[in-house]
């Protein structure tokens, strides 16, 4: 994932900025929940955001969890990233399976450690909230 970026951008219809991670195909992996006023702001979010992904604290403790769900509407599977309970990053798209999608979490964590910053003029559009069941399979990081 060396080759993954994390794209800055103008959230469509706003003046705001958000992330998303982009792989290295260009397929979206992720994107953040929250919104900036600057790229700069933006910037130092995600950076807090890799050093929280590079493992355990010395007590053992991940400060982010990967929390996968089901939407009761499609069948299709999401996953969303927490840090102490409050949602952080989402999944750009819905997946067919639980396998297939617990794998595009792991993607999503290796590329927030490993994927190189940058600005992007292309657009964001955050997902809109979905009708989810938690299942609570919880995947912390990789150690």
């Amino acid at each position: 994932m060396s080759n993954g970026r994390f794209h800055i951008s103008t959230v469509r219809g706003t003046s705001r900025q958000g992330w998303r991670l982009i792989s290295m195909h260009g397929q979206p992996l992720g994107c953040g929940i929250s919104t900036f006023t600057s790229a700069h702001a933006c910037a130092r979010n995600l950076q807090r955001l890799r050093c929280l992904a590079q493992g355990p604290r010395a007590t053992g403790e991940h400060d982010l969890v990967g929390v996968q769900s089901i939407d009761l509407d499609s069948g299709r599977w999401v996953w969303r990233v927490e840090q102490l309970g409050v949602t952080v990053a989402v999944s750009c798209s819905d997946l067919d399976g639980r396998r297939e999608n617990e794998a595009a979490l792991g993607v999503f964590f290796d590329g927030i450690r490993h994927a190189d910053s940058g600005i992007d003029d292309a657009w964001i559009v955050l997902p809109a909230p979905r009708r989810v069941r938690d299942l609570r399979d919880v995947r912390l990081l990789p150690s």
